[in-house]
C-alpha cells in the first residue's frame, strides 16, 4: 500500500491467488517470470517464504521440508539489474564471517 500511496504502479505476484489484493494482481510462480517482463519494473520487493529459515523449523528439525527461496530469489534480482528489496526472516550471519 505504501508504494501505492507514493505513486508507484503495484502488480502482485504470487503463485497461489489472491482475492483479496488491492492491485493489479499476476498468479504465477515468480522464478519462472520473464526477464523482459521484470525489466518492465522500476524496482522490485520481494516476499519469499520464510518457514526454511524460522526458528520454528529449527526447533522442530523440519526447515529442509520447506523450499529455500530467499538465495535463488536474490540471483534473480541482481540478474535483473534492477533496484530490490527482499523482506523476509533471512538468516543472520555473524560479523565475523563478514
Amino acid at each position: 500500500m505504501g508504494y501505492d500511496r507514493a505513486g508507484f504502479t503495484v502488480v502482485g505476484v504470487d503463485i497461489a491467488p489472491q482475492p483479496h489484493y488491492p492491485f493489479e494482481f499476476i498468479q504465477a510462480d515468480a522464478m519462472s517470470l520473464d526477464r523482459k517482463f521484470l525489466g518492465s519494473f522500476d524496482a522490485i520487493h520481494a516476499s519469499p517464504p520464510c518457514q526454511a529459515y524460522s526458528d520454528l523449523a529449527k526447533r522442530n528439525g523440519n526447515g529442509h521440508k520447506w523450499p529455500r527461496l530467499i538465495e535463488p530469489i536474490r540471483k534473480m534480482l541482481v540478474r535483473s539489474g534492477l533496484p530490490y528489496v527482499i523482506e523476509n526472516s533471512a538468516p543472520l550471519v555473524n560479523r565475523e564471517a563478514l
